[in-house]
């Protein structure tokens, strides 16, 4: 089952008549200029049909609770500075992950954890434990060094692995010279990818042991880092 353009605009008038707010019309037409990781026309394949069922359930939801919200709070986005000049602090973030990475799943495995980022568009983001068990935590999908690196983020809200980066949502890492340092914007949105449960991630990456952790590591490990 597929969704085009015209489809997606005659699914947007049947949300119209049942009374869905301007906000989730307003989301529909977004997953309908959705273009899908393998180069598929936008508004196609199951995300987008499947999208219409969610958006109605959660806009009736809301609705019934006085309200819709589906439009505010769509990322998670930090701005912040290394303390490293910025082919270095893109360094730091794409080759050296084993100075400041965290596991995002909940059984990390035993023993110490090799992670990794094969630095090519389509290039996989993993790591190894200690049993050598390797596990996707993520797909590049654009990368400039040491501009920016655009990946899709291949973990559950559970903290389970995620095989299609079609259902997974989006982080992008811009680096920006600050005079002798490097101001790092990293935004994390596209949640709708992962489901009813998408805007609950979101909420989830912004405590204190989503992002906020990551960054953290990063500011240490950028101070403490050794470089050959």
């Amino acid at each position: 089952m597929y969704m085009t353009f015209e489809s997606a605009r005659a699914a947007k008038i049947r949300l119209k008549t049942e009374g869905i707010s301007k906000v989730g019309r307003f989301q529909l037409g977004k997953v309908a200029t959705l273009s899908n990781f393998e180069g598929e026309p936008p508004g196609t394949g199951n995300f987008a049909c499947q999208w219409v069922t969610v958006i109605r359930n959660k806009c009736v939801q809301q609705q019934k609770l006085g309200g819709t919200r589906m439009a505010d709070e769509q990322e998670c986005r930090f701005d912040f500075l290394l303390d490293l000049p910025r082919d270095r602090a893109f360094s730091l973030c794409v080759d050296r992950l084993d100075a400041w990475w965290v596991s995002p799943f909940r059984n990390p495995g035993e023993g110490q954890v090799e992670p990794g980022i094969e630095p090519c568009v389509g290039g996989s983001c993993f790591e190894i434990d200690g049993n050598g068990r390797q596990r996707i935590w993520g797909t590049v999908l654009s990368i400039e060094p040491p501009i920016y690196v655009r990946l899709a983020w291949q973990v559950s809200q559970e903290g389970e692995e995620i095989a299609d980066p079609l259902t997974a949502s989006r982080v992008m890492v811009n680096f920006r010279e600050a005079g002798e340092k490097t101001r790092l914007e990293i935004v994390h949105n596209e949640f709708l990818r992962h489901g009813e449960k998408g805007e609950q991630y979101l909420v989830q990456m912004q405590q204190a042991d989503g992002w906020p952790r990551i960054i953290s590591n990063l500011k240490t490990a950028a101070a403490n880092v050794s470089w050959r």
